[in-house]
């Protein structure tokens, strides 16, 4: 079987990632609920940033620039004067190159949507899991977007991760898997969340330790 071209390994990533499903993402997922969300939370991760495939996409659209100037004798011929073949071999050429640009770009823009889902899912500190499949433009681009991000929190006083999806619950019981010390509530004071210990609290002043596995929403 031949090797896959560059091009499709990029719409071959683009396809996986759109059809895992929506599994939350988390540092320290709950016991219970670990071994069976391990693999999904996997499918989730965005696979290592592919160089080879957006390195040898390039090379390919540098070459057919390169036979598109030959044919056009150095962009000095006019295209009226060349023959219907060489107008055909023409047109090849160019929609190749706009067929890689756009798989370059689809590949980008798909990668740079899970990096913001996961921003608001995971929080600021990625795992190394996550991190190590990034390439170095990701990074800059994760951390700028994470000082926008924080910025806007910060300035309009909002939480933004507690607005992902509407509670079904205004308050919820949660069984705390670590230890996360004190929760400053917005009804219900100050709360010492121990290991172990249980709590009836308005999910929103949760949700964030829910999302990060630091505490297990208990449903009936």
């Amino acid at each position: 079987m031949a090797a896959a071209t560059p091009s499709r390994r990029l719409l071959d990533a683009i396809k996986r990632s759109k059809a895992n499903p929506e599994v939350p993402i988390s540092k320290r997922a709950p016991a219970p609920t670990r071994a069976r969300d391990a693999r999904a939370r996997a499918r989730r991760h965005p696979r290592r940033y592919d160089r080879d495939a957006m390195s040898s996409l390039k090379d390919e659209c540098n070459e057919r620039y390169k036979e598109i100037l030959r044919l056009m004798e150095g962009g000095d011929a006019q295209l009226s004067d060349l023959d219907d073949g060489v107008k055909a071999a023409l047109v090849v050429h160019h929609q190749t190159i706009l067929r890689n640009k756009q798989c370059a770009q689809l590949y980008i823009r798909e990668r740079m949507t899970t990096l913001r889902r996961l921003r608001l899912e995971a929080g600021a500190a990625l795992p190394d899991e996550i991190r190590n499949n990034m390439g170095q433009e990701e990074k800059e681009f994760f951390d700028g977007y994470d000082k926008l991000y924080s910025s806007y929190m910060r300035d309009m006083r909002v939480d933004l991760r507690t607005a992902l999806r509407p509670p079904k619950d205004l308050y919820i019981q949660v069984r705390c898997n670590a230890d996360c010390g004190e929760l400053v509530t917005t009804h219900s004071g100050v709360v010492k969340l121990d290991k172990g210990t249980t709590h009836f609290l308005r999910a929103a002043d949760v949700e964030p330790l829910v999302s990060q596995g630091l505490v297990e929403h208990i449903r009936n």
